[in-house]
C-alpha cells in the first residue's frame, strides 16, 4: 500500500524530479514505520 502512495506522489508532483528526491528518502522510513505499526498493533491484539 505504501508503494501504491508513493507512486501516486510521483505522479502528482512536479516537478518530477523534486519529486523522486522525496521519494526516495521517504521510502524505506515509510515502510518500516508501517511495519512498525502493524507489529505493535498484533502485539496489543494479542
Amino acid at each position: 500500500m505504501e508503494s501504491i502512495h508513493l507512486l501516486l506522489a510521483l505522479a502528482i508532483l512536479k516537478p518530477y524530479s523534486q519529486a523522486l528526491i522525496v521519494v526516495e528518502e521517504l521510502t524505506v522510513l515509510v515502510i518500516v514505520a508501517n511495519a512498525m505499526g502493524v507489529f505493535i498493533f498484533s502485539f496489543f491484539k494479542s
